[in-house]
């Protein structure tokens, strides 16, 4: 799994299990339950509400946060990943020099060699396209794995600000299997 993906999650997980959350909700209910009990008046639950909603915004604004950390590494490293170097360049690129051709399989299986390897990727799908070729497997671009990311950062945000919206795709592992797609590894 991701390095990234798997921030996502634990920082869900700590969400909801950050104490100081649980005990400025768990304070909220109480401070409505004893206002709906007439135990005090609309102007103290007014006074003290602030309280216990600025707690709950600041550890949100907080999650937040290390949401979008999250998200700008990951972005970062798929940049990085995407550059082309020099290092990415293999022996293998010499097979995509015409000198000997290359049918569909053994282009599918420099795909799958090369997947984590984007100028080699790259150098493959235009190999294939110059020559008409289809393939059957590809490796995912740069793009796809940010949509693949995005998916996951999407779930993590709003699981935070609705808890019954995506929460539990981001906590139970079959939930979180569920949006995990493994093209975005690096």
């Amino acid at each position: 799994m991701d390095e990234n993906a798997r921030h996502l999650r634990s920082i869900v997980i700590e969400y909801y299990n950050n104490s100081d959350r649980k005990l400025a909700m768990e304070q909220l209910d109480q401070l409505k339950s004893q206002l709906h009990d007439n135990r005090i008046t609309q102007l103290g639950y007014k006074e003290r509400e602030p309280e216990y909603r600025e707690k709950l915004d600041a550890i949100e604004k907080a999650t937040f946060d290390c949401i979008e950390k999250e998200r700008q590494s990951y972005q970062s490293r798929v940049d990085a990943w995407d550059e082309p170097r020099a290092e990415y360049i293999h022996p293998d690129m010499g097979l995509l020099s015409g000198m000997v051709p290359l049918d569909q399989k053994a282009l599918e299986t420099l795909v799958e060699r090369h997947k984590k390897n984007s100028l080699m990727s790259k150098a493959i799908q235009k190999y294939a396209a110059d020559r008409e070729i289809i393939l059957n497997t590809k490796a995912p671009t740069a793009d796809e794995k940010r949509k693949a990311f995005d998916t996951v950062y999407g779930y993590a945000k709003s699981s935070v600000k609705d808890p019954q919206y995506a929460a539990n795709f981001m906590i139970n592992d079959g939930g979180f299997d569920k949006i995990y797609n493994p093209i975005i590894e690096i």
